[in-house]
């Protein structure tokens, strides 16, 4: 479901999806910096770019279903041991970020619908939000420009490689953000878009 209005604030587990360049990374990066309770978990990039992509056989549902089962367990016993603090009357809320999870799986085939529900019902029972990040597509190009002067040289290898250049990327991304759009407005999670 998607919620319109701003995200309330960032405690609690967030999970930040969207295409290249949406403002993922710099959303997270706000976040960390501004939190006024611990972050206990901030991943910009744990791995999950590699799972996501589907260049090699590796990324399939075999690789990527544990991963994402995996981060839920630890998010799932950092819940448990702040419930189970004796002290938890003055515990403060604490905030756990992730950038790309389901979503992104589900999107780029490394996750199949059953699979999907059962990791959507995990995030849920944690009280799980989601960040779904947009960009305009004349704001999409601005930034991929600029990244192309910015970013190492293998990410302008990667674009060529996966989408042909710049206009596929761009073509590719603008598809992505539709299909985000009804992933996120299909899950029971809330999620909220940011620009």
């Amino acid at each position: 479901m998607i919620l319109d209005g701003p995200p309330p604030a960032s405690d609690g587990l967030w999970l930040l999806e969207g295409v290249p360049l949406s403002g993922k990374t710099t959303r997270l990066r706000a976040w960390r910096a501004a939190s006024a309770h611990p972050v206990l978990w901030s991943a910009e990039d744990l791995a999950s770019q590699r799972l996501f992509e589907p260049l090699e056989a590796r990324h399939g549902p075999e690789s990527v279903v544990p991963w994402l089962e995996g981060l839920l367990g630890a998010w799932e016993a950092l819940s448990a041991a702040r419930a189970a603090a004796p002290w938890d009357g003055w515990l403060p809320p604490f905030a756990a970020h992730q950038e790309r999870f389901h979503l992104s799986a589900a999107l780029e085939g490394g996750l199949a619908p059953g699979a999907f529900e059962r990791i959507e019902g995990r995030l849920a029972a944690l009280g799980a939000r989601g960040l779904l990040c947009v960009a305009e597509p004349e704001d999409l190009a601005l930034r991929l420009e600029r990244s192309l002067q910015e970013r190492p040289p293998a990410w302008s290898r990667w674009l060529e490689r996966r989408f042909g250049g710049v206009e596929g990327a761009l073509a590719r991304f603008a598809e992505q953000q539709g299909h985000f759009r009804d992933l996120a407005g299909k899950s029971r999670l809330s999620w909220y878009t940011c620009r």
